[in-house]
């Protein structure tokens, strides 16, 4: 059975400059039921993990999200896998973990633990919770109304991305995907991806029914490629079966272990014009 406690991190200037409470857990497969609070790191900048013992006789260990743990640095040393991504600070007998370029690669939850006191360690997920991986990257969906009967924006699979979750139609700030079998949009977000919340503005009244009955899920196969997105070779972060209400952001959250992918879709179990005025995907 899985053993948890209460600990404290502490966490150098570069990052947050304060304490913050966290959860570790130990007995546990993988890492998911561990993270605590998140700490707001953007991508690109740099981060130091500082380890509050005196000794050098330390471990790191990284868990990301949904997988199980890997050994970063032992004795504090690092492991040659390790060297590419992160260095050690020793100093003031010390064994802080530094990340000097933050990539979505290095989202999880850290543990440095004194192996000469054979404790619990101490623990801090590096995270940024309020980044939309979304925002304004390209998008692509199964069909689209070459009529555009309110503007040359009308019904494109980007306006879900925008930035805008105006849910008029007629404002061209919402998706139209014809009745194609199966109707369904994706984004591209960039590398794979680690997302626990999906974000996504319906279209208002009276075609707020259209988006039910609809899986959420995250592939590594370019649907520019290989389209439609099959659900054998993606990673379901949720089928959400009733229907979302018009005009209000509703979160929703995937399965607890979802795996990381590039694309994120949106794809209808039933036949029907597909509407989404914005999405937007956050870590957790």
């Amino acid at each position: 059975m899985a053993m948890c406690k209460m600990i404290q991190v502490s966490i150098g200037s570069v990052l947050l400059g304060h304490l913050l409470l966290g959860i570790y857990c130990f007995g546990e497969e993988t890492c998911e039921a561990i993270i605590p609070s998140d700490s707001t790191v953007k991508l690109g900048q740099p981060a130091v993990l500082k380890c509050r013992q005196t000794t050098q006789n330390i471990a790191w260990t990284f868990c990301p999200r949904n997988s199980g743990p890997q050994l970063i640095a032992s004795n504090c040393n690092l492991s040659p896998k390790a060297a590419d991504s992160y260095r050690l600070d020793k100093s003031n007998n010390g064994c802080n973990l530094v990340i000097d370029n933050v990539t979505m690669n290095h989202y999880g939850t850290y543990t440095c633990q004194d192996l000469s006191l054979n404790d619990a360690g101490h623990s801090v997920q590096l995270g940024n919770s309020n980044e939309n991986f979304a925002l304004n990257k390209n998008a692509i969906q199964s069909s689209t109304d070459v009529a555009q009967p309110f503007g040359p924006k009308t019904g494109l699979a980007n306006n879900a991305v925008d930035g805008n979750a105006d849910s008029n139609y007629q404002h061209g700030s919402c998706t139209l995907v014809l009745l194609t079998v199966p109707a369904w949009w994706a984004v591209d977000l960039g590398q794979e991806t680690s997302v626990g919340r999906v974000r996504i503005t319906n279209i208002a009244e009276p075609y707020s029914e259209r988006l039910k009955n609809f899986f959420i899920g995250l592939t590594n196969v370019s649907p520019w490629t290989a389209a439609p997105p099959k659900l054998d070779q993606s990673s379901l972060c949720k089928y959400y079966a009733g229907y979302l209400p018009g005009g209000v952001p509703i979160d929703i959250y995937c399965e607890p272990h979802t795996k990381p992918g590039r694309y994120l879709f949106v794809m209808l179990n039933k036949v029907d014009y597909l509407n989404i005025c914005e999405l937007e995907a956050y870590y957790e």
